[in-house]
């Protein structure tokens, strides 16, 4: 059997992250973190978890078959119930509660967040080994990255826990290593007359490794995959060129 396709499709809030998602093929079970099927008003199945526990629940007891889609939006949310969990749950060296993650010592409340996260991963990679496909939807930031050959530089990353431990608890190079497709949506930029960018109107979906975002594709052909335009209406086939 196929196993299931791992995504990770990220870009700032407005920029159709949402729609793309559900435009992914097949049946889905959408996990709306962010109420964001109800407020586009969406015919998608959805389920509602408002805590930690439900949402590895979901995934444990989703009923999916192969083929099928569990997709979450966004991470964002997701992050801020994990949070909320570990603080319930997690104590101190000495048996007392913290109200705040840093409240645990250096590092360590980082690294709670960090563990249970691979544990939905553990839960989601049981789906995927029997067909299912898991889609994560995250908003962007931009970071400075630290260039040993040249001048730092600044890039679109998934806004997800880097509490900069040289990774060790870092979900973010965590999804980045997990996905199989780490995937941009952003607006095209345009170079003026007088040398400057600015927005063009236009969105497409970054799909390699480049300077300006993180993104890969690991397509089984090899074929690398250059930016897809991205219209309101053609989701389908975007995904088709991704998803093969």
């Amino acid at each position: 059997m196929k196993i299931g396709e791992r995504v990770l499709l990220y870009g700032v809030g407005g920029m159709g992250k949402t729609t793309l998602a559900v435009s992914l093929p097949g049946n889905k079970l959408y996990v709306d973190l962010d109420m964001a099927i109800a407020s586009l008003g969406l015919d998608v199945p959805c389920v509602y978890p408002t805590t930690w526990q439900e949402v590895r629940a979901v995934v444990q007891n989703c009923g999916l078959q192969a083929g099928d889609w569990l997709i979450f939006d966004s991470c964002t949310e997701l992050q801020t119930m994990l949070e909320h969990h570990v603080l319930a749950t997690y104590k101190t060296d000495r048996g007392a509660t913290v109200k705040t993650i840093e409240g645990y010592g250096f590092g360590k409340g980082f690294r709670f967040i960090y563990d249970e996260w691979c544990l939905l991963l553990t839960d989601c990679d049981r789906l995927i080994r029997a067909g299912v496909n898991v889609c994560f939807v995250a908003h962007s930031s931009e970071y400075k990255v630290d260039n040993v050959d040249g001048d730092d530089y600044h890039r679109i990353e998934p806004k997800l826990q880097d509490a900069g431990d040289g990774g060790k608890s870092s979900i973010k190079e965590k999804m980045r290593d997990w996905s199989a497709h780490v995937l941009c949506i952003r607006e095209d930029v345009a170079v003026t007359d007088k040398g400057k960018a600015k927005g063009s109107g236009t969105r497409s979906l970054y799909c390699a490794v480049n300077p300006y975002c993180v993104a890969k594709s690991r397509q089984r052909d090899g074929v690398t995959l250059d930016p897809i335009p991205v219209a309101v209406d053609n989701g389908a086939e975007v995904w088709a060129q991704v998803i093969r």
